[in-house]
């Protein structure tokens, strides 16, 4: 076993998640759901923890469109897991393969905003 398996064995997690509370819409693949209110709590490279007032199932192809100031493309996922919390639910949602550079633009934008927010607050 090398040290990259044997991190990710013991935390879970290949890449770093970034706390970020930002407003999305969700909308299934097939739009069954859409326009759903919800707000994203942590993003990676490889997926994204957020809050919805409806309950999800694992395995649905959903779609995030993140309300921000740019016109991003939405990032698209399937449902891994889904908790409650409080009157919410907490959601985690593994980014799909298929459409990888549609969202690692997406994050690579999200990124970039997140470091431009961190430098003005230090300022």
């Amino acid at each position: 076993m090398n040290d990259k398996e044997k991190k990710k064995g013991e935390e879970g997690r290949e890449y770093i998640r970034v706390k970020y509370n930002v407003p999305v819409i969700v909308e299934t693949a097939d739009m069954a759901l859409s326009g759903l209110d919800g707000y994203i709590k942590d993003i990676s490279a490889q997926g994204v923890m957020f809050e919805v007032s409806e309950k999800l199932y694992p395995g649905l192809l959903i779609r995030l469109q993140l309300k921000m100031k740019s016109d991003l493309a939405p990032l698209v996922g399937n449902v891994q897991w889904v908790r409650v919390s409080e009157d919410k639910y907490l959601v985690g949602l593994k980014l799909d393969d298929t459409v990888a550079e549609q969202n690692d633009c997406v994050i690579e934008m999200v990124t970039d905003e997140i470091i431009n927010e961190s430098r003005k607050e230090k300022k």
